[in-house]
């Protein structure tokens, strides 16, 4: 039954080792086929065809941090690109509407910034398009002013590297390099911390002296991870790249006004405002650390901002799929023999953190998981690859009327086998499946109680068929307007006993993606307890 409040009677509840998905056997290396998803297996499971072998993620670490190398006080701000087009609200074709027309001239600006007080005289510049040299010449720029130098080109969809350099006749000269089909993002900043960060950037002693060269290195760090993201699933990594399009700097107090509350010629957008205690991710006191040239301090690296933009990519927090019990929102009410599964030998806790107990961590891990945020999980990786090339459809901040779309891809029929912790099929098991029953405007809040949703019997091979959407996300989309990150308990009965496992909704989606459209197949391995 679906519940709209919450139920925090019993006793706080926890994870057991069990779970896990595929058409392959028990026994696959997640590091080498990532298909397969196992959470850690207690007992003799850890030494039994069920054991769990960590996958391998990309490597967190920009290995050249700062390349813009911003001399002689001049600062390559960004390279935006005219006309400038507004995204089409809803769009049936987002990879064409919005963009420029094959053939058609468009014009590339970089915008360089004098910050000394006094003039620069026949400032030396080049466009280069992949390396080549295709336009050069000279600029005077005003003390305290920013100046814009263009290069036109006729469009084309494919991916160029164009790089604006200044004073390339010297060994570390000033340039900027941007992707001619990126996506783009608006840095809009109040003025207070737009001088912020020019007073202190260069006390990180990492070529940087502005807000500009901050807001690029997120963006090479970015697009980094991007690359990095290779997966069986993403070969070649995250297909788009972002660039800058804008930075605008705003009066302090007013960053929630026009022109940015509703700009559309931007596919993301973010605000930094000049407060202090503002929030976790754009407050003042995040960028006072002058001494850290590392991705633990937000004034060189801003994880945090990285993964906001996913929401704003359409992205739903990948950590949603953990399990949590005797928190403000979280409840599992699943008893055995009168008893709380969770916390038991059934579901042992598995750690705690404000949401309550953990009994079930999802093991992706990276962008929407972990609080690191150095690198993409696996399956964030492949939602970004769905949408590679397409303009914002639904919205450019945190969240779109889209966001979670992708969570619809189902195969039309599921298929589990439920197996012992040797990796042995049980035959006639009967298979519980409780669901998260509850719907509230809190995405992380879960209600499990003590019915089944849907209740199974296997065949002689340890197998069921769960339907199209055993995880009840019409229900949640009618009344939420969105799907929800949605993970199941399963109780498993056999001859040999009785053991718990969790399905999460995601493994569904990668089927789907895999062309596994029709039918989707996946194991669940649990440790039996007589």
């Amino acid at each position: 039954m679906r519940h709209r409040s919450f139920f925090l009677s019993g006793q706080p509840v926890g994870v057991i080792a069990a779970a896990s998905l595929s058409a392959a056997a028990c026994s696959v290396d997640q590091s080498t086929d990532p298909n397969v998803l196992f959470p850690p297996v207690t007992g003799p499971a850890d030494v039994a065809t069920c054991s769990y072998t960590p996958p391998t993620y990309p490597n967190p670490v920009v290995e050249d941090p700062d390349p813009m190398h911003e001399t002689n006080d001049l600062t390559i701000g960004w390279i935006s690109r005219l006309p400038e087009i507004d995204y089409v609200w809803s769009s049936s074709d987002p990879a064409r509407e919005g963009w420029p027309v094959p053939g058609e001239a468009v014009t590339w600006r970089a915008h360089v910034k004098n910050w000394a007080g006094t003039l620069k005289e026949d400032v030396v510049y080049e466009w280069r398009l992949d390396g080549i040299v295709v336009s050069s010449g000279t600029v005077d720029i005003d003390a305290g002013s920013y100046v814009t130098v263009d290069f036109v080109w006729i469009w084309e969809f494919a991916r160029h590297e164009l790089e604006f350099v200044l004073e390339p006749q010297q060994a570390a000269g000033n340039r900027l390099v941007t992707y001619t089909d990126a996506i783009t993002i608006g840095f809009y900043v109040e003025q207070g911390m737009y001088d912020h960060f020019h007073e202190h950037q260069h006390e990180l002693e990492v070529g940087s002296n502005s807000f500009e060269g901050w807001a690029q290195r997120q963006i090479r760090s970015w697009n980094e991870m991007f690359e990095r993201a290779v997966y069986p699933e993403t070969p070649h990594g995250v297909l788009d790249r972002i660039r800058i399009q804008e930075i605008l700097v705003q009066p302090d107090g007013i960053i929630w006004r026009e022109p940015i509350a509703d700009r559309r010629t931007v596919d993301l957008r973010w605000w930094i405002r000049f407060e202090f205690n503002t929030g976790p991710y754009d407050a003042f006191n995040n960028y006072l650390d002058y001494t850290q040239a590392d991705i633990s301090n937000p004034f060189f690296y801003d994880a945090i901002i990285f993964h906001e933009l996913g929401h704003a990519r359409y992205l739903k927090d990948v950590y949603a799929f953990d399990v949590f019990t005797g928190g403000r929102y979280t409840q599992v009410s699943v008893l055995e023999s009168g008893t709380p599964v969770a916390g038991s030998r059934y579901m042992p806790f598995v750690g705690s953190s404000s949401r309550g107990n953990a009994v079930f961590h999802a093991p992706e891990r990276g962008l929407m998981k972990s609080h690191a945020f150095l690198f993409i999980d696996r399956y964030s990786a492949v939602a970004l690859n769905l949408i590679a090339g397409h303009r914002a459809t639904m919205g450019n901040k945190n969240a779109p009327a889209n966001v979670g779309s992708y969570m619809w891809d189902l195969p039309a029929e599921n298929r589990l086998t439920v197996r012992d912790e040797l990796g042995r099929p049980l035959p006639r098991a009967k298979v519980a499946v409780y669901q998260d029953d509850l719907i509230d405007p809190n995405p992380y809040g879960m209600y499990y109680d003590d019915s089944p949703d849907l209740e199974f019997t296997a065949d002689g091979e340890g197998t069921v068929l769960l339907g199209r959407d055993p995880f009840a996300l019409e229900d949640y989309h009618a009344e939420m307007g969105e799907p929800k990150p949605i993970t199941l308990i399963l109780r498993v009965e056999h001859a040999a006993g009785v053991g718990y496992g969790f399905l999460p909704a995601y493994l569904f989606n990668l089927e789907y993606w895999r062309g596994n459209t029709e039918q989707g197949e996946y194991d669940l391995c649990v440790s039996l307890i007589p």
